[in-house]
């Protein structure tokens, strides 16, 4: 019978998504900005991510530390104790900065030579097999074996080389996803990777 329409398989999937999988590896881009509240609050999260071991250690000590002196201040009253407190506090907060000093220099020349220090609009787009950032009038690549990804409270930590690393503000310019589809993307790309490699 002519202009009889077939009627739809219950059981194959919808174009939409068929479409969706055979277009996996096309190019997925986030255009984003950060500000200095922004940054520093990423660089806190890479040196955590860096240093777990050497910030654990120094502040187990700092608070050992602390504890006894504080302890030893208890039986000389209020006049010994406020300053002992104070001087403690200020010690740790000397003693952690001491810790993460050198790295967070180097981590802040990095980041100028590629231009993360800046308030502008970047680009960071995952073609199908490497990872672009378009920052600064300059373009990088890098291979997705390279990457190590880290999540923290308002973003994303992609961190391609040592003592380098690009945040992913989870309020950026998302293409249809958002952040989530973003994270998945990313974290699928460098698995199959790592898979065939």
């Amino acid at each position: 019978m002519t202009g009889h329409q077939p009627r739809p398989n219950p059981y194959q999937p919808p174009v939409e998504r068929m479409v969706e999988r055979s277009d996996r590896h096309a190019a997925f881009a986030v255009t984003f900005c950060t500000d200095a509240w922004l940054r520093a609050h990423a660089r806190d999260q890479y040196l955590l991510h860096t240093h777990p071991l050497r910030l654990f250690i120094g502040s187990v000590v700092m608070i050992l530390i602390s504890g006894v002196c504080l302890f030893a201040a208890v039986p000389y009253g209020v006049t010994v104790f406020v300053p002992t407190m104070i001087i403690v506090m200020l010690a740790s907060t000397g003693g952690y900065l001491a810790l993460i000093r050198g790295t967070k220099k180097r981590l802040g020349g990095r980041l100028d030579e590629f231009g993360l220090n800046d308030d502008r609009p970047m680009t960071l787009q995952l073609d199908a097999d490497q990872l672009t950032l378009h920052a600064t009038d300059q373009t990088f690549h890098w291979p997705y074996d390279r990457l190590r990804i880290h999540r923290a409270r308002r973003g994303l930590l992609v961190c391609p080389e040592p003592l380098l690393f690009v945040f992913v503000p989870k309020r950026s310019d998302f293409p249809l996803g958002g952040y989530r589809q973003f994270v998945q993307e990313l974290k699928s790309r460098i698995k199959q990777t790592q898979a065939s490699s």
